[in-house]
Parts: C-alpha cells; structure tokens; sequence
C-alpha cells in the first residue's frame, strides 16, 4: 500500500494477473468494507471499482517510475489524486 486518499480510501500501486502496465489506484475489496456504493459485480463475478465515486482515479505508471523513496510514493499518490479532480468516470476490474 502507498497510503490514503484525503476521504481514507487506501492506494496501491498493482499490475493484473494478465499482465499489462503497472496502475496506481485501488482495490474493490477494500471498498466492499468503506465505500459498497463505489463497487460493482459483473455477470462474470469480477468487481468493478467506480472511481468516479471517489477522491482518487486509477492511473497507469510508467515501468521506468521507481517507487524507492518517499517523494516517488508521494508524486504517484498525488497523480491519482489530481487525476480525481476530473469529471470523467472510470472503472477497474477485479477478481
């Protein structure tokens, strides 16, 4: 876990089991306990985190991004922070 959003909700930094780049956001089982509103299932039982429900958006990061230090944790937290202050709405995908 890289910390919390500003409403408490924890960040993480994650790739999917099918691979892809490595994302900045977080995890639907998490918000099963904080935020049920912000969670969905589909048909094929995966859940869906419905980030514009809340204060952090799910970003992609960078392979050559280094989370050693505090001040790289820090600037990808603030990403998915800033990233919220759009309008958009976004879904992941979890198991």
């Amino acid at each position: 876990m890289l910390g919390f959003s500003p409403a408490g909700i924890p960040i993480y930094v994650f790739r999917y089991i099918w691979g892809g780049p490595r994302f900045v956001g977080t995890m639907a089982q998490d918000l099963l306990w904080l935020r049920p509103d912000a969670v969905r299932q589909t048909s094929g039982g995966f859940y869906q985190v419905d980030y514009g429900r809340l204060d952090v958006r799910m970003v992609s990061l960078d392979e050559e991004v280094s989370l050693d230090g505090d001040d790289n944790v820090m600037q990808a937290i603030a990403r998915a922070l800033k990233s919220a202050k759009s309008d958009d709405r976004c879904f992941a995908l979890t198991r």
